[in-house]
């Protein structure tokens, strides 16, 4: 009976010892599996602040693009001629051999010219066209009845073939004119003119004098010259 208690006692301290050795074993294996966590997260939120701290860096600065915003993005310098010798009659608002400039009444071209070839409106107001003078003025006179509503003129276009203007003659070619008055402000293409009601159908190189702006208008990309139109910005 004392043998079988001792035996029942080693047998009892043995299953503790194991029981024990697992419990250690399993608190060692949960420990490693929370450390393994613990350093999984740890890496992965290094990784995600790397990747945000890259993406960051790309949306400050990109070198392609700054390039290209600083090519674009700066400010256009156009050419003007306020100070030009050559069109030193263009800032006065007047064309040679032109009695009539920009601003001037109708009511005193009627009173030299007298009535015009044909008048009607365009543009908001009265064209008056002068076929013996090539000469054609928008204006913004009206009509009531026939009776005109005299105003002042805001544009003149000059059709005379070989007419000297401006120092260039109608009928030079686009190149030609800029060798004598120099680069100009803007130079237009026929697609670029489509929706102007004055120069659909044209090429066109103006000159801008400040208060005012010479246009010469072509049938062909490079010229001759087939019109000029001289007009008030304001």
């Amino acid at each position: 009976m004392g043998k079988k208690i001792i035996m029942i006692f080693i047998v009892l301290g043995l299953l503790t010892i194991t029981a024990c050795d697992r419990n250690a074993y399993k608190k060692d294996d949960n420990k490693k599996e929370v450390e393994n966590e613990i350093n999984k997260q740890n890496e992965d939120e290094a990784k995600s602040s790397n990747d945000d701290k890259i993406d960051g860096d790309h949306e400050g600065k990109n070198p392609d693009a700054d390039e290209d915003d600083n090519e674009t993005s700066g400010d256009v310098t156009l050419i003007t001629h306020e100070n030009n010798p050559l069109l030193e009659l263009a800032l006065q608002g007047k064309v040679d051999g032109i009695d009539f400039g920009i601003g001037a009444s109708t009511d005193k071209i009627i009173e030299e010219w007298g009535l015009p070839d044909e008048y009607d409106y365009f543009l908001g107001g009265l064209y008056f066209r002068y076929d013996d003078k090539n000469i054609l003025f928008l204006t913004d006179a009206e009509k009531d009845d026939e009776e005109i509503i005299h105003g002042e003129v805001k544009c003149i276009g000059i059709f005379e073939e070989n007419k000297e203007v401006f120092n260039v003659k109608i009928g030079m070619t686009f190149d030609e004119i800029i060798s004598i008055l120099g680069e100009p402000t803007y130079v237009n293409t026929f697609e670029q003119n489509e929706e102007s009601e004055l120069l659909a159908g044209s090429w066109t190189i103006v000159y801008d004098t400040g208060e005012y702006e010479i246009v010469f208008a072509s049938n062909a990309e490079k010229g001759p010259v087939d019109v000029v139109y001289f007009w008030g910005k304001n």
